[in-house]
């Protein structure tokens, strides 16, 4: 009891250490909004660009077995690094962005993975736009700007903390989880969110999918506001805006069930090879 009641202590001023750090460090303007068509060209960067490059990150880390928090990591640099004055160049030129994406990838892999890529490697995935001599140039220039600040605290994170301070980790629940945190991730609009806040409603929406919309749920949605200091308009809006990703990580589960199949955590399609090079779509414009 006594070996439980440290841990959970520590785990409490874990939490608390990664609010302020997300509070005073990883901060994410809204940078898109600030792009005046006239000053940017044709066709800066924009959401469905930043979608691509976040969705490609999934495909990779899925495909070579390592978390989903590195590609949370690798978002959190570029969407940190596209904010910055240093970045102008980065949001009127798709090619320049599409290297920035491939430095981010690279670094978060590099310090957040046992196994590093090499930028040989990473320079294969922009389709021989990018050396490697390009791909090191760009990580310095991207971890210069971003001041050197590569351990961001994750929604993932904050998610397996809260349940396991409150003696609820389960893998089902981190499923719903991981499949809300995802679908965050992919849609710019969440970039301004704390983590912490995206955690907590997948949370709770996770907790009610699985014991409905109780007493003991509502407590808990009560104890989550306010550990992370949020009001309750806030959270219940970004419970609106994840349950559509709950709802589709149901129906795969069952899918994936009924094949025997490996589970894939996101409700979205991906080929095997897809991952092979940078998308294209970052460099040429939708039709």
């Amino acid at each position: 009891m006594v070996n439980e009641a440290l841990q959970m202590d520590q785990v409490a001023s874990s939490i608390d250490a990664m609010l302020h750090r997300e509070q005073s460090s990883y901060q994410v303007p809204d940078y898109l909004s600030y792009l005046p068509a006239n000053e940017y060209g044709e066709y800066p960067i924009d959401p469905a660009a930043r979608e691509s490059i976040v969705n490609w990150y999934l495909k990779i880390v899925e495909l070579c077995d390592m978390s989903v928090d590195t590609a949370a990591i690798a978002v959190s640099i570029l969407d940190r690094f596209a904010s910055s004055p240093a970045a102008k160049d980065f949001l009127i030129h798709r090619e320049k962005f599409q290297l920035a994406s491939l430095a981010a990838i690279y670094t978060a892999i590099k310090i957040h993975e046992k196994e590093a890529i090499s930028p040989a490697f990473v320079a294969k995935l922009s389709g021989g736009v990018s050396t490697k001599e390009d791909v090191e140039r760009m990580e310095m220039h991207l971890l210069q700007t971003i001041t050197w600040l590569v351990n961001p605290p994750t929604a993932i994170w904050f998610a397996k903390s809260f349940l396991q301070l409150l003696n609820l980790q389960s893998k089902p629940l981190m499923r719903s989880v991981e499949s809300q945190v995802i679908h965050s991730l992919l849609k710019y609009e969440f970039c301004t969110v704390r983590p912490s806040e995206i955690a907590a409603a997948a949370v709770v929406n996770a907790l009610e999918a699985a014991y409905g919309r109780d007493v003991y749920v509502r407590r808990i949605e009560r104890i989550l506001r306010s550990t992370i200091n949020t009001h309750d308009g806030q959270v219940q809006r970004l419970r609106f805006q994840l349950a559509g990703a709950i709802k589709c990580e149901t129906v795969s589960t069952v899918v994936q069930t009924s094949n025997k199949g490996h589970y894939t955590p996101s409700n979205h399609t991906r080929s095997n090879d897809s991952y092979a090079h940078s998308p294209k779509t970052v460099m040429t414009t939708s039709s």
